[in-house]
């Protein structure tokens, strides 16, 4: 999967990682974690599937790089002091090289668990964090982390160090977006779970969204007033008041796990073969697909313009299969409802650029040039993506108003993509004199795009800056790299080795 974090492209930085693996190594390895932390994340607005933003985060491609591996340190430690499957529901921790949560989201066991309790207590009360990552104190994350594990000694501390740099020393806050972020969400909410089943409720817990059932409504309000001092007193974070409520099992059920809604998203899921629908993922890409897959899934998009708000696990399902199985079916109505599935652009432009050719480019040039003067390319998160896929296809860029769309971009990283595609020294050359007076990921952009200079300028330019002092050692790397590599090699599609 092309990302490095889950809501933005993966970082060319990382093949220059990659390709210099040993000395990135060793230098993460000799240095303090003072001397080897970046700059702060970037940070964007992304849409929310019903009303306004949420801001994610982007670490410097180093940093991204210490915080999986501390949480790598504590993730099975973490896992071993968490409630069980049953209670804790969202993203298990697994031993994998490849994943934190091999073992899937989880989703299917959180319903079948709310199904089942809600048949053995008549009332259940219903609570969420209100904003919760971004409220996370990381004093009492280091806290939780040091009762799980402190081996190696003092690891906990380090992971407090870590974040509060990452935040520009904000005692408040994990990135959102990184996967490391989710190992942390739940060593924070260990000892929550230990609490309100200290108190004798049976209950379940989905990221921060918990289900307490109980057998009265007077013994689930008490416990939501203790509930609320124990999290505001040992975590400073509180209960969102717009989604806590206490019902009937009975109401709940219909309501959250039975309505029409919710039936409709089953059949859909069902419909486009995925396996487990309640996981929220295409976990069957592999299956060899019907005669008719591009109408089913064609279909099944039509459907869901008529929720009243966009569900992103049955959309991503969607676009998750027919980019699996390239089916181009879908792509006009994706891109004259762009606005409507915001929330799903990344996935969006994957799926675009999977089935993207020179005769998909005939036949869809009008709405592909449409889309880019579409008013979702106003959003940030869809401005982001359009550009990383118009920037990776000659043939879109050939079109006027895509062209015009990625090199007015107030980013330097889709131009230096653009440019390497188009095979166009003049960007470069136009920039490379005044390199040191761009910001940190401009300067990478544009020593990116020096993979298209002739072998001799490439080396007049850039030895100079690897061997002197104004460059970054992240902005050395990427130099070495774009060196090692030729004008003919396009790092966009390499993989990487690890």
């Amino acid at each position: 999967m092309p990302y490095d974090t889950d809501f933005f492209p993966r970082a060319e930085e990382f093949f220059a990682i990659g390709h210099l693996w040993d000395e990135v190594k060793a230098h993460i390895l000799n240095s303090e974690l003072d001397q080897v932390l970046s700059a702060p994340p970037l940070v964007e607005p992304w849409p929310k599937t019903r009303n306004g933003f949420r801001v994610v985060h982007r670490p410097e491609p180093i940093d991204s790089l210490i915080y999986a591996a501390l949480a790598k340190t504590v993730a099975m430690s973490v896992e071993g002091a968490r409630a069980s499957p049953e209670v804790a529901c969202s993203y298990r921790i697994s031993e994998s090289d490849r994943s934190f949560f091999a073992d899937g989201s989880g989703f299917n066991v959180y319903r079948e668990r709310c199904e089942n309790l809600a048949k053995a207590y008549p009332f259940v009360l219903s609570a969420d964090i209100a904003d919760f990552y971004n409220k996370i104190y990381l004093h009492r994350l280091q806290n939780a982390i040091q009762s799980a594990t402190d081996v190696p000694p003092g690891i906990s501390k380090k992971i407090e160090y870590f974040l509060t740099a990452l935040n520009t020393r904000a005692s408040q806050g994990i990135p959102v977006g990184p996967a490391a972020s989710i190992v942390m969400a739940e060593a924070t909410l260990i000892n929550v779970d230990q609490f309100v089943y200290g108190r004798g409720f049976d209950h379940v817990r989905y990221v921060d969204d918990f289900r307490i059932f109980g057998n009265s409504y007077q013994e689930l309000e008490a416990l939501v007033q203790d509930f609320c001092l124990y999290l505001h007193e040992n975590q400073r974070l509180s209960l969102s008041a717009e989604k806590t409520r206490i019902s009937k099992s009975e109401e709940f059920v219909q309501k959250e796990l039975n309505n029409q809604y919710q039936l409709e998203k089953l059949e859909i899921l069902g419909e486009i073969e995925v396996v487990n629908p309640y996981t929220m993922e295409v976990e069957d890409v592999d299956l060899t697909p019907l005669d008719n897959v591009g109408e089913i899934l064609l279909d099944a998009l039509k459907r869901i313009t008529k929720f009243d708000s966009l569900d992103l696990g049955v959309i991503r399902a969607i676009v998750r299969r027919a980019r699996a199985h390239e089916i181009p079916d879908i792509a006009p109505m994706l891109m004259e409802n762009m606005s409507f599935f915001a929330p799903a652009a990344n996935d969006i432009a994957l799926y675009l650029d999977s089935v993207t050719d020179s005769d998909f480019i005939d036949s869809h040039g009008a709405k592909l040039e449409a889309l880019a003067e579409d008013p979702a390319a106003n959003i940030r998160a869809v401005r982001l993506w359009l550009e990383w896929y118009f920037s990776r296809h000659s043939g879109l860029l050939k079109l006027p108003k895509i062209r015009s769309f990625v090199f007015t971009s107030r980013r330097l990283r889709p131009q230096a993509r653009a440019a390497i595609t188009m095979g166009n020294q003049a960007w470069v050359k136009d920039r490379k004199n005044q390199l040191l007076h761009y910001a940190y990921w401009d300067r990478r952009s544009i020593l990116l795009a020096a993979q298209i200079l002739s072998k001799d300028e490439r080396e007049k330019w850039l030895w100079p800056l690897i061997t002197g002092e104004s460059l970054s050692t992240m902005e050395k790397w990427m130099a070495k790299w774009v060196l090692c590599g030729s004008p003919e090699t396009n790092p966009l599609e390499d993989e990487l080795p690890f």
